[in-house]
């Protein structure tokens, strides 16, 4: 009998594969220079943010009039909701950028390894002829990402709305999002372009929204949060694999 599992059941299954997979002995040499690319800039990230957000912050305290003191309570929250957010994604984004060819390279070889193929070396003139291709497609992504955020930003001022439902449409984009760029690997890999990947991945919303918003969760946790890139680009191969390669969109 052919053992069933949940949405939920299923992809905990397939994110603990892609652990095991991302820091197997067959892939550990795929995944050290992502890693190190990713706590790299995290480290310069954090360093800056550090520096210019706590001035920015302390400037703004100073000269918020004493009569509307109270708005401190409520737009702290907001102001770190909003950073904690465009810190997590342009860290992915960056990190995705600098490390997208290698990016791709682990998704195929963990690829190979799912589907019990032999992994074939990578030449440093292989990861260079990608370069223009991978990054074509990261700025697809940045393309479709920043008109979006930028309304869903725009609704914060909305009296009420921004407030009540604008943070809740930003952890989803943020979720839809960290899902489209660890999915796109094998896309790209398999030269399926992008709108196709995004009607696939909208024909299953539900999985790919779940997966986002694990990623993201996962994103924002210190040490974690360093180790983050290979796991998702393995899991979501496992996705790939499992689920997303053989539909029938692409037949």
């Amino acid at each position: 009998m052919k053992e069933t599992f949940s949405t939920e059941e299923n992809l905990y299954r397939q994110f603990i594969k892609g652990y095991k997979l991302a820091f197997s002995n067959k892939l550990v040499h795929f995944v050290l220079i992502p890693l190190i690319i990713n706590i790299s800039i995290f480290i310069g990230l954090s360093i800056f943010i550090y520096y210019k957000f706590s001035g920015y912050y302390n400037y703004f305290l100073t000269i918020l009039p004493s009569w509307l003191s109270w708005l401190h309570y409520l737009l702290v929250p907001l102001f770190f909701l909003i950073i904690l957010f465009i810190v997590s994604f342009f860290f992915s984004t960056i990190a995705n950028w600098i490390a997208s060819p290698f990016n791709g390279i682990l998704a195929e070889k963990a690829e190979a390894i799912l589907e019990n193929k032999s992994i074939q070396p990578v030449s440093f003139q292989d990861i260079i002829k990608d370069i223009p291709r991978v990054a074509s497609r990261e700025l697809q992504k940045l393309k479709y990402f920043f008109p979006r955020f930028i309304i869903i930003l725009i609704t914060f001022f909305i009296p009420g709305f921004g407030q009540t439902l604008s943070p809740i449409i930003l952890i989803i984009f943020n979720a839809w999002m960290m899902s489209i760029q660890y999915c796109d690997y094998s896309f790209d890999n398999h030269k399926i372009n992008f709108k196709l990947m995004i009607k696939i991945l909208k024909k299953h919303k539900f999985k790919s929204f779940l997966f986002g918003i694990v990623i993201s969760f996962l994103s924002v946790i210190p040490i974690i949060n360093l180790i983050i890139m290979p796991v998702a680009i393995c899991s979501a191969t496992v996705i790939w694999v499992e689920n997303l390669k053989d539909n029938e969109i692409l037949e």
